[in-house]
């Protein structure tokens, strides 16, 4: 059977061999390098890897997520991490490690002694200086700071803020404002520099923290090179901080701070900003957003109010933005992009002692988009934090507030970042509506980790452990007794789309409520865990969870539910139900399979009239804002209409309309194109499949050929010679799901136990050799899979051969017949 070892790199690969589950198992969690483990993570990793060794699919299909993103990827994202392919190629150990993952974050930027560090400062251990040797003090700092700019890689285009606020306020950064701003060369710069900044940081507060008031005097202006350092009095100061001022301290009384707008890496602001602020309750209003410049802020004592619209309260863009508030009940309130939001570089929010509110609109509160790394870390008392944000785009019921341990992409073209919320003690409440609370979106990683306490988790969907579309989703709760409520569901443990989500509870009577696909889902070979340490808990579903697997793609994907006991309560919309608590995997685990429906629109009834699209128009525009993905609104009527206009004689240029790597358009696309031809006749259709076929011949390679794999068998024509034109085209592609698209549109054109045409069988012939002999770890198990169904309904005995031959080395739920049954989709 097969197993799985290391390669030496820290990937996981399949390879054959003759070995017990157990030590198999073993492989997945001992092969690799251990991570720390600040919890007691051994007796979680054995509970869970039990309940995967009662899958009838086996521990290989844990590797399918990974399997899926890495060889079915051609036009690779900008910026995906490597960390992502290593979280989801050891998934037992990701799923029973969302706190560490928080802790190995807050090590790469250089702060796992910040605890320590904020109870140290104020400590005078060295002589005091005079005003003479407290200004070369903050000059040496300023000069610190310039230096560690001056490693930034240069950005030409920088930096059009008006601009770049305008993206920010339609939901960006875009990729535009990325490009902008240095693109991915900046934000590796950046994110390696943070410690750095945090290091001097930290030695600036300790060195004029424990000065007496009489150093400052009463206040003076200091005018350097890097620009002006204001130092205020012990009173109540108001401070107006303008371009070119680069640090500001004040050693006492309630003062005001208002920033001008974003401090940004040019000329005229000086590239960088630092407050330190003693003393006092303090009101610090405005958006000092960090635009390939470095910003920080650090307020030692007081009951603080921070105010901001887009872009606050630590929030960086090809930069780095530090916030550390020591001690107080504070408050903070923004717009969206803040309190911690970071994009191509870092963003750290550190609150000590104190019962905090916080609340924004949307992004924030440990949000990492494209090559951003997003850290709030609330060191204790009992806090609210509480995101809204916009309605969301396509119509679902809830908003998008994007917030509390989120890490996102820009889906098919830019990599998500690494969004993490760890709050380490206190009776705390987290409140938002879609994505969030431990959720990550397009290959991005979100993380909320939270220790000692009893906790509320409230949201729609999407969160609380939601992985979608490549990503990694983790909520990680020590103890206490917690409730979790996500009103419509998809979260509480839950993959989708080649994804990993995870919700890990270590103990407490706690309670779990959902709508559907939650506590332990999964959907589109996605992997859904719920672990469960232990208390009288409650389990309260509307609809598919708690442990039940599914098949998408011809492959498998695994949920679980683990640590539930007879002292839980299983509720099914409302009314008790008895559950099969002898399955290690979770009530609902074992066959048969959910079979995963295509995720396709219901197309409209009707629509009104519309002209076809003048010379000029805007294609892709059309195509964004056409039902059935956009509603059924008129607009959207109107524009579906209006491509019905084009087709289908237009259909090469709609699919040149859809930019490269813009999965958003090409579904788009895909679902209008799909609503006309199906009520087309067979002209319609051949004149659509030559278009597809055109656009395949006229872009080598194409950049989305899953868009021209599904419109081809949509507008699949009858007769073989067309079959064979289109196959051939979609096989060499280098792209898997472009010669998936070859298999399934020739097998359905081939009758059960019939022989196969010879170009169809040389074809077949071909992809089995060069499955075979490629390497365990580069086969696309979603091709070979494809290819066994349409080996096992064909009459050619070399045929069937040779793809035993293929099946023998690979994972059992393709190799095995039986466990390959359970898959097919159903007829």
């Amino acid at each position: 059977m097969t197993g799985i070892r290391s390669d030496g790199t820290g990937a996981l690969v399949l390879l054959s061999g003759a070995m017990r589950l157990g030590a198999l198992a073993a492989a997945v969690l001992l092969s690799l390098p251990a991570l720390a483990q600040p919890r007691d993570e051994t007796a979680s990793r054995e509970r869970l890897e039990r309940a995967v060794l009662a899958k009838a699919a086996g521990i290989d299909a844990l590797l399918v997520p990974a399997n899926l993103l890495e060889t079915e990827a051609f036009d690779v994202p900008d910026s995906v991490q490597p960390l992502l392919a290593d979280l989801l190629r050891r998934p037992i150990e990701t799923a029973t490690g969302g706190a560490d993952l928080a802790d190995r974050v807050i090590r790469r930027l250089g702060l796992e002694n910040a605890a320590d560090l904020l109870g140290s400062w104020g400590r005078r251990d060295a002589a005091e200086p005079g005003r003479s040797g407290l200004r070369e003090r903050l000059a040496d700092y300023g000069r610190t700071v310039a230096d560690l700019l001056a490693e930034l890689p240069e950005a030409p285009a920088c930096c059009d803020v008006p601009a770049i606020l305008a993206d920010l306020h339609a939901g960006g950064p875009g990729a535009a404002a990325l490009a902008a701003v240095g693109g991915p060369a900046t934000g590796e710069a950046a994110r390696r520099l943070a410690p750095r900044l945090a290091a001097a940081l930290a030695t600036l507060v300790g060195d004029v923290a424990g000065l007496p008031a009489e150093a400052a005097g009463g206040g003076f202006v200091l005018d350097g090179a890097e620009g002006r350092i204001l130092v205020g009095r012990t009173g109540d100061d108001r401070h107006r901080i303008e371009p070119g001022t680069i640090l500001v301290v004040d050693p006492g009384g309630n003062d005001s701070y208002e920033f001008a707008g974003p401090v940004t890496g040019d000329r005229f602001t000086g590239g960088q900003l630092t407050v330190v602020d003693l003393k006092g309750d303090d009101r610090y209003v405005g958006d000092p957003l960090a635009i390939r410049s470095f910003v920080a802020l650090a307020d030692l004592d007081g009951d603080d109010i921070h105010e901001g619209g887009i872009g606050t309260q630590a929030a960086a863009l090809g930069g780095v933005a530090l916030l550390i508030d020591r001690a107080g009940n504070d408050r903070y309130e923004a717009e969206s992009f803040g309190q911690a939001a970071a994009a191509l570089g870092a963003a750290v929010l550190i609150d000590g002692a104190g019962d905090d509110s916080r609340g924004i609109g949307d992004r924030g509160q440990g949000f990492g988009q494209v090559g951003g790394t997003a850290l709030l870390w609330d060191l204790g008392g009992n806090d609210l934090n509480r995101a809204a944000g916009p309605n969301d785009t396509v119509g679902r019921d809830a908003r998008l507030s994007q917030a509390q341990g989120m890490g996102t992409g820009i889906r098919a073209s830019h990599g998500g970042g690494i969004g993490v919320l760890r709050d380490d003690s206190g009776d705390d409440a987290y409140v938002l509506e879609m994505f969030g609370q431990g959720a990550g979106y397009f290959t991005g990683i979100g993380v909320l980790a939270d220790g000692a306490g009893n906790d509320r988790y409230e949201g729609v969907r999407y969160v609380q452990g939601a992985g979608v579309h490549g990503g990694i989703g983790l909520l990680a709760e020590r103890s206490g007794n917690d409730a979790y409520a996500a009103r419509h569901g998809v979260g509480q443990g839950m993959g989708l789309d080649m994804a990993l989500g995870a919700l890990q509870d270590d103990g407490g009577d706690d309670a779990y409520e959902a709508g559907s696909l939650a506590q332990g889902a999964g959907t589109a070979n996605g992997t859904g865990v719920l672990l469960d340490g232990g208390g009288d808990d409650r389990f309260s579903l509307a609809a598919e969870g708690w442990g039940r697997d599914h098949a998408a793609r011809g492959l498998p994907g695994l949920s679980f539910l683990v640590g539930a006991g007879p002292e839980d309560r299983f509720l099914r919309n409302g009314e008790a139900v008895a559950a099969d608590l002898g399955r290690a995997d979770g009530p609902a685990g074992g066959p048969p399979y959910r079979f995963d429906p295509p995720g396709d629109y219901a197309c409209p009834a009707t629509a009104p009239p519309a002209p076809a699209p003048g010379e000029g128009e805007d294609l892709t525009a059309l195509i964004r804002r056409s039902a059935p993905m956009q509603g059924d609104g008129d607009e959207a009527l109107a524009a579906w209409a209006a491509l019905g206009g084009l087709l289908p004689g237009g259909m090469p240029a709609l699919l040149r309309a859809a930019p490269d790597r813009d999965f958003a358009t090409g579904f788009a696309l895909l679902q209008a194109v799909r609503c006309h031809l199906l009520a087309a006749g067979p002209e319609y259709r051949a004149a659509a499949w030559f278009g597809v076929l055109e656009d395949l011949d006229a872009r080598r390679p194409v950049s989305q050929p899953w868009l021209h794999a599904r419109l081809a068998g949509l507008a699949r024509p009858m007769d073989g010679e067309s079959v064979r034109a289109g196959a051939e085209r979609l096989a060499a592609h280098p792209a898997c799901s472009a010669r998936v698209g070859a298999v399934e549109l020739a097998g359905g054109a081939v009758a059960a136990e019939a022989p196969p045409p010879a170009w169809l069988a040389d074809l077949l012939s071909a992809m089995l050799r060069d499955l075979r002999e490629r390497p365990a770890a580069a086969r696309c198990l979603r091709l070979a899979a494809a290819i066994l169904r349409l080996a096992d309904r064909v009459g050619d005995p070399a045929i069937k051969e040779r793809a035993a031959d293929l099946a023998a080395v690979l994972p059992p739920f393709l190799a095995d017949p039986a466990i390959r049954a359970f898959l097919r989709p159903p007829p």
